[in-house]
């Protein structure tokens, strides 16, 4: 007797190009996928038109000749080859998990031949566009009304990084919602080295941010480390950020980009990771940031002015308050005393991958509709 074939899942997506923080996701889902349980079988594959340099990434196939240089053929020919391609091979998968393209008018139509489509959700799509910013966004805010309620009307199950995002996707889908599964962020722990602790001297924050996005809130916390007479405190800012755009404050520190595989090893001088502060600014109390896990694998405890979705409310060693530097000074005191393998133990359940896939790999297979199974 034949055991029975695993449950096989696609996880799709289609981006105009893939960044650094997103290939960096992918990578340690595609860890934790070789690591799930034999019944299950996870497949990851993204279309972009970047240069193919991971597994899971894939270039549109078909030509269209029309606008050939120009972004709207571009555009189309991204979602004509990515929907052909998922036509295609759908017939091998039992669940599909679909990152959800924002404003994509030909989604819905694709989406009428396929069974057990889950959509997965970043982001609160229409409150990330801004209809009064140009004509442009006001089009892709009124297409991202219809079709993204259409393709939430066929789905069978939302995917959201926060409970924040899920509610207002759920909200979207009314009359008839379906069911919703809160899946945060995660890192491949396995592959984060624990750095050595070399915290002394000064107290130093830290903040990782590729770019100063308003939401980070790096302008609030530069211009309240301006306002203070307090010596004994560095901010050091990791990421594309240079002294034109916050000043040269001697207790200011600009490390520009560092590559990831050096990124651990440097982590081990601070005492507190900075989160975002202004998460207002784009509509949103709750978040599941990267650079939190980032933070606490590196046994840092975390600052910042938000809810995480993927962390108990009372977890110790993440702080949710404004940001204050008498306040940094002291929690970062505080926690000098608290060894950095302490904090990484605490937060591994919360922030490892390969637990989180496994757990949201169960919940699509018990929501997949039994007689679309192939």
């Amino acid at each position: 007797m034949q055991p029975d074939k695993p449950f096989r899942i696609l996880h799709f997506g289609l981006l105009k190009t893939l960044s650094s923080g997103i290939k960096a996701q992918l990578d340690a889902e595609e860890s934790a996928a070789g690591h799930l349980s034999d019944d299950i079988e996870w497949r990851i594959c993204f279309f972009s038109h970047d240069a193919v340099d991971r597994a899971y990434m894939k270039r549109p196939a078909v030509r269209f000749p029309l606008f050939k240089h120009h972004p709207l053929g571009k555009y189309l020919r991204l979602r004509l080859g990515a929907y052909q391609w998922l036509r295609e091979n759908a017939g091998y998968y039992d669940a599909i998990l679909l990152r959800h393209p924002l404003g994509d008018p030909l989604l819905p139509h694709y989406l009428k031949d396929l069974n057990n489509v889950f959509t997965v959700h970043h982001t609160n799509e229409l409150g990330e566009i801004d209809p009064n910013e140009s004509w442009a966004k006001y089009i892709q805010y009124r297409i991202e009304q219809r079709a993204g309620k259409a393709v939430l009307g066929r789905t069978n199950g939302i995917v959201a990084l926060t409970g924040e995002i899920l509610e207002a996707e759920q909200k979207r889908a009314q009359p008839d919602p379906p069911a919703g599964y809160i899946s945060p962020n995660g890192i491949d722990l396995n592959n984060i080295m624990m750095p050595q602790d070399r915290r002394e001297g000064p107290i130093k924050l830290v903040s990782l941010c590729s770019k100063p996005y308003p939401w980070q809130g790096l302008d609030l916390i530069t211009a309240a480390l301006k306002g203070s007479d307090k010596q004994n405190i560095e901010i050091h800012l990791i990421g594309d950020i240079s002294p034109q755009t916050f000043g040269s404050d001697p207790r200011l520190h600009y490390h520009g980009m560092v590559p990831h595989a050096q990124l651990a090893a440097k982590l081990g001088q601070f005492d507190l990771g900075l989160g975002s502060f202004a998460l207002e600014r784009k509509s949103m109390k709750e978040a599941c940031t990267l650079k939190t896990r980032e933070y606490l694998a590196a046994g840092l405890p975390v600052y910042a002015h938000h809810r995480d979705s993927g962390l108990p409310v009372d977890f110790p060693y993440f702080i949710n308050a404004p940001f204050d530097v008498e306040r940094a000074i002291d929690l970062a005191k505080t926690f000098r005393a608290i060894p950095r393998e302490t904090i990484r133990e605490m937060a591994a359940p919360y922030i490892d991958k390969h637990a989180l896939l496994q757990r949201l790999a169960e919940w699509l297979k018990k929501q997949s509709r039994p007689d679309q199974v192939r």
